[in-house]
């Protein structure tokens, strides 16, 4: 059957390729003012920190010998390849190329195609500031860049869990393929694993663009569920079974679609990595403001028949357009709404490291916050510091980001689906921001692997098994519910194992700065 996972290749003489691609971006370099202006932006080197780890991912070469089994899509078939353990096939449009008119638009369906598509390309990523230097845009990457890749063990085994992974990079930066997810896939598992538009291209709005939707690149995300939804079966994966993870801004993704109504019935579960809060979100308002700032007296067909690299580079001094926005798409903060018991009520994990940014200073409290320079030096203040102690200078900023928002969306969520905190501390000297995406995709037999990572891989496999992230022979991941009342219980993830609190050690000084942070 065309459709089944174990289709083997069509014979010699048939079409063996898609004949179309993408068109990668010119690598073009702005002025030399304007790299001043980039390299001096203070935050930007913040919000690359994420993007480091993501973009850092080796992508295998497909070996001639290897080539794997035909799948048919609802849009054409898909040849994938062989690889070890699994099978992968890569750079399968979900929708249309987002360019020209089709740019800042709600993603458009792919077009058909016939013969069999090549699967064993990852394709471009979305267009995005070069690391090494982010005053030029990133080679490899393009405006066209609406592709997913699926990953599954290499048998033929059928209705598989399904793990939708979003990636992270402060929405600016990364791509699907970043990671290699084949060590969870290799467990019995159908990883899929979408681009979707970052920077000003998939959070932006601009008046002459007369529009009440900002969030591109959110919609691209729910694009790609709908895909998992009318194709995933023809891989061997249970369209019922679809689990949504992120990290970092993946992380921030996944909160906020389980807030969207249109998520609803694509997801049965979710994790979330690492999600900084609410504070970078925007209004629409404020979007527009800033971006007719940059771009005045444009009209909505000048600003998309721009080079997009004129459009990208401009904003990342002041993060315009790069996180997302309250509008028609996501209409409210992901943090309120899941305190206020309107998110999908499907199970939650939710949870960060030890030691998100170990440099986040205190000052912070301020710009993510919303915190005034009174209350700072308030008698509240003065609480949260004894609270902390020693480790106020180390923590409170991380905890302001990742370490409270984790806290308040798991005591939020509890009241409406089996929710699991966990905080990973799997590192002697402290774990950094996105340390546990490893821990989740490493392969078993990995030189990285230890007995603490691979804790991490076990529970993640049960929950996006059953929705239970119960391990035979293993601690007992508490819900935060506990008699229908939240607690602050939580797994621990520590080097010499995983450690169950039914209340969190952090809890008082957690409590103490929610006191002085939230309104």
């Amino acid at each position: 059957m065309a459709g089944s996972p174990g289709t083997p290749p069509p014979p010699a003489g048939s079409p063996s390729s898609y004949a179309g691609g993408p068109v990668h971006s010119s690598h073009r370099t702005p002025s030399a003012r304007k790299r001043r202006v980039l390299l001096a932006a203070a935050g930007l080197a913040v919000v690359l920190v994420t993007a480091v780890l993501v973009v850092l991912g080796v992508q295998r070469s497909a070996d001639p010998a290897a080539i794997g089994p035909v799948v048919q899509t609802d849009r054409g078939a898909v040849r994938g390849v062989r690889d070890g353990d699994v099978r992968a096939w890569r750079g399968i449009p979900y929708a249309a190329p987002p360019v020209g008119p089709l740019r800042w638009r709600e993603p458009e369906p792919a077009a058909a195609w016939s013969g069999v598509r090549d699967g064993s390309d990852p394709g471009p990523s979305c267009l995005q500031p070069s690391l090494e230097d982010p005053a030029r845009i990133a080679p490899g990457t393009s405006e066209d860049c609406l592709a997913l890749s699926v990953v599954r063990p290499d048998d033929d085994r059928t209705d598989l869990p399904v793990l939708v992974w979003i990636h992270g990079g402060a929405f600016v930066t990364g791509s699907g393929t970043a990671f290699d997810t084949s060590g969870m896939a290799a467990r019995g598992v159908v990883v899929v694993s979408p681009n979707y538009r970052l920077g000003v291209l998939g959070f932006f709005a601009h008046p002459a663009l007369d529009s009440d939707v900002a969030n591109f690149g959110l919609l691209d995300q729910l694009a790609a569920l709908r895909w998992v939804r009318d194709n995933v079966e023809a891989f061997g994966g249970d369209p019922d079974r679809v689990t949504l993870v992120g990290s970092s801004a993946g992380a921030m993704s996944v909160n906020a679609l389980l807030t969207m109504p249109a998520t609803e019935g694509l997801v049965a579960g979710a994790i979330s990595q690492s999600a900084l809060g609410d504070s970078r979100v925007r209004t629409l308002a404020r979007t527009e403001a800033a971006a007719a700032r940059r771009f005045p007296d444009r009209t909505a067909e000048q600003l998309r028949s721009m080079p997009a690299e004129d459009l990208l580079t401009p904003t990342l001094d002041v993060f315009a357009g790069e996180a997302p926005v309250l509008d028609s798409v996501l209409t409210e903060p992901a943090v309120e709404a899941f305190e206020d018991g309107r998110a999908l009520a499907v199970p939650y994990v939710v949870g960060s490291t030890d030691l998100e940014f170990p440099g986040a200073r205190p000052s912070l409290l301020g710009s993510f916050a919303g915190v005034t320079r009174a209350q700072r030096s308030g008698r509240q203040a003065q609480r949260v510091r004894r609270a902390y102690g020693a480790a106020y200078e180390k923590h409170v900023g991380s905890d302001v980001m990742l370490s409270l928002p984790a806290l308040r969306l798991a005591v939020g969520h509890s009241g409406q689906a089996p929710t699991y905190r966990y905080r990973y501390a799997a590192d002697p000297g402290g774990s950094r921001h996105s340390a546990d995406v490893g821990a989740v995709f490493a392969a078993a037999d990995s030189p990285t692997r230890s007995a603490a990572t691979e804790q991490v891989a076990r529970y993640w496999l049960a929950f996006v098994r059953t929705g239970d992230p119960a391990v035979v022979g293993q601690a007992r991941w508490p819900e935060v519910a506990v008699d229908g009342e939240p607690t602050t219980a939580m797994l621990e993830i520590t080097p010499d194992g995983a450690v169950t609190h039914g209340t969190d050690p952090w809890e008082d000084r957690l409590l103490a700065l929610a006191r002085l942070v939230v309104p």
